[in-house]
């Protein structure tokens, strides 16, 4: 008995996985930003006493829904979500990790830096997880109700061609 891998380009499911990795980083990117300065507001920019979750909430409704537009799937939906709040975390853990911040957070011990971030980041995440998925069902929705075009008037058309040729 001969084992084959699949041929990925055969199946077509290239352009999915290109769109879910192009996905992963620019959302994982913004929304990595997002979870560390809810975390760290104080060493945002313009300076802020306290982030509102607000922006959070936002990017995750509209990451959501580009999710659902753009992947039609939801196996797919589950794959990208799971890719932007991996990337989300990496990115997160890049800028704790940066050097323009080890005068600012980074003890000694850097085990405990490291956990640290996974414990103030982790709720976060888990949030940001269920809140993209389930808005990424609503993304479906819209591209199958608006989005999408209805082949029945094209049916209705052969069905009468076929009727006026018999």
């Amino acid at each position: 008995m001969k084992f084959e891998v699949p041929n990925i380009l055969a199946t077509g499911k290239v352009n999915i996985l290109l769109k879910i990795i192009a996905l992963s980083i620019f959302s994982g990117f913004s929304l990595g930003y997002l979870i560390f300065y809810s975390i760290f507001p104080e060493l945002s920019a313009p300076f802020q006493n306290e982030f509102s979750s607000l922006y959070l909430i936002l990017v995750l409704v509209i990451i959501g829904i580009i999710i659902g537009i753009l992947l039609e799937e939801i196996e797919w939906c589950l794959v990208g979500t799971l890719g932007i709040v991996a990337s989300a975390a990496l990115f997160s853990s890049l800028i704790f990790s940066s050097p323009g911040m080890s005068g600012e957070l980074i003890s000694l011990d850097v085990s405990s830096d490291i956990f640290m971030m996974i414990r103030l980041s982790l709720p976060h995440a888990i949030m940001s997880f269920i809140v993209i998925f389930l808005i990424s069902f609503f993304g479906i929705h819209l591209n199958d109700t608006y989005l999408t075009p209805d082949p029945r008037p094209f049916k209705e058309w052969e069905d009468r061609n076929e009727e006026r040729s018999e």
